[in-house]
């Protein structure tokens, strides 16, 4: 009877061993490839988070990796091996989530390139039972099979260069803007908590929030831009009634704040601070990171965007 049992028991270990590294290797493989095939989009999305901008460039090297653990997972190549990779990976990216939260500058995790986005808190939740899902698999599959065999390791050698390279390719092309407030479409007029701001005429929207220290350093030019009188400023902003007091208590923005709902704001805007120039409503172009002065915004900016 105890050993029918433990026969059944080491059955259903190796069925959820199965499944967790079918599952855990096809999201690692998806992952890898959406990155590759828009790299620069991805390594955009990382300049949210608060790393060394000599570390950036190297990320490129994230989706090439992601594909090979991938492979290895779903077609059981060094199981555990693969599966030790993918929770050290899995951990690495929740500590970068947990980071880019605190720093308030972080809209969506870039996880899984620009196709299919989540916030940061549901990217780290996720992250926690995939690194559960690599447990399983490391803790099933004995170190015999971390062995790589010559033409196993010549397969997934192949995927880490062929990756390399498209991913590189990637970097150079433009960039892939799926946010939903992007150029040539119109301004968000749903989605606000409170009072919508008026779409008309010539109009730079702010987007912000209350822990973006970017943001804080960017309150005196936006006040300059908005003092400059040819155009209408107004800010958007998830943060909390108390929050925008605080914002307003400590840099005395000259232009109103508009409050949008907490879920739908890094879909929307996806990164901040950022400036959009809207004309009717239309959003003309948008400037993301370092917001510029009167001048550097006319000079550079505004000029290239009127002659469209």
């Amino acid at each position: 009877m105890v050993s029918r049992f433990e026969d059944l028991l080491n059955v259903g270990r190796g069925r959820a061993a199965l499944v967790a590294r079918l599952l855990l290797g096809g999201l690692f493989a998806f992952s890898g490839v959406e990155k590759m095939l828009d790299a620069r989009s991805f390594l955009s999305a990382l300049e949210t988070y608060p790393l060394p901008d000599g570390l950036i460039p190297f990320g490129v090297l994230v989706p090439p990796l992601e594909v090979a653990v991938g492979a290895a997972l779903i077609l059981s190549i060094a199981s555990r091996l693969a599966a030790q990779v993918s929770f050290g990976m899995l951990l690495g990216f929740s500590l970068l989530l947990g980071s880019g939260m605190v720093s308030g500058r972080l809209g969506v995790c870039g996880c899984f390139g620009t196709l299919l986005e989540s916030s940061p808190g549901w990217a780290l939740a996720r992250n926690g039972v995939l690194m559960a899902f690599a447990w399983v698999i490391a803790a099933r599959y004995n170190g015999k099979e971390s062995r790589l065999r010559r033409w196993q390791l010549g397969f997934v050698g192949g995927l880490l260069l062929i990756g390399g390279v498209l991913a590189g390719y990637t970097t150079h092309i433009p960039l892939v803007d799926r946010s939903l407030a992007r150029a040539g479409e119109m301004f968000p007029s749903e989605g606000y908590r409170d009072e919508v701001p008026t779409l008309e005429r010539r109009q730079l929207a702010f987007v912000l929030t209350s822990a973006c220290r970017s943001c804080w350093n960017a309150m005196a030019n936006v006040n300059q831009l908005a003092e400059e009188g040819s155009w209408d400023v107004f800010a958007v902003t998830a943060s909390s009634s108390w929050e925008i007091e605080w914002l307003e208590r400590n840099f005395h923005p000259r232009f109103p704040i508009y409050t949008y709902d907490t879920v739908r704001f890094g879909e929307t805007f996806r990164y901040w601070p950022s400036l959009y120039y809207l004309v009717d409503g239309r959003i003309i172009g948008k400037i993301e990171g370092d917001i510029p002065t009167v001048k550097a915004f006319t000079d550079f900016h505004l000029e290239g965007w009127n002659a469209r």
